[in-house]
């Protein structure tokens, strides 16, 4: 339901698929792109680095912003306003059912997803160099165990 006064109006789809997805393709491009030209950390931790310092305080300077805009203060009130009080009980047990549900549905879909994609994964793993291949324990050796800590 939309509101009619313009602080309170909900977002367009498309403006909602802006705010999701222009900090990740950013946060995404820098990541490839240090990759490309400097390996001098493990992948992983590049990206980790990437999403504290580009990707997280995107994301909270948009929940700031929308606070501000809502509520006349920068607080992150915007992003825990109409949320009702639960107690520890009720919120453990969402989280019991949903890890269940979760592991219910990984068990379930993952031989199918590995059927269907299993010749798209082959051919981006040629693509991909070894640099940004997780999985490669081998290639870790090269760094400093000071850096994998």
């Amino acid at each position: 339901m939309e509101a009619t006064n313009g602080s309170n109006k909900e977002k367009s789809l498309f403006e909602l698929f802006l705010l999701i997805f222009i900090p990740t393709i950013i946060t995404t491009s820098v990541y490839i792109f240090i990759g490309y030209l400097h390996n001098a950390i493990p992948s992983l931790l590049l990206f980790f680095i990437c999403t504290l310092f580009i990707l997280f305080p995107i994301e909270l300077g948009i929940i700031i912003y929308a606070s501000k805009k809502e509520y006349g203060r920068y607080s992150l009130k915007s992003a825990f306003s109409r949320q009702e009080k639960m107690s520890w009980l009720k919120i453990s047990l969402y989280g019991i059912a949903l890890f269940a549900i979760s592991g219910i549905g990984y068990v379930a879909v993952a031989p199918l997803e590995n059927y269907l994609l299993a010749p798209v994964a082959n051919q981006l793993a040629q693509l991909t160099p070894e640099y940004f291949n997780w999985n490669n324990l081998e290639y870790l050796k090269q760094y400093s165990k000071d850096i994998i800590l």
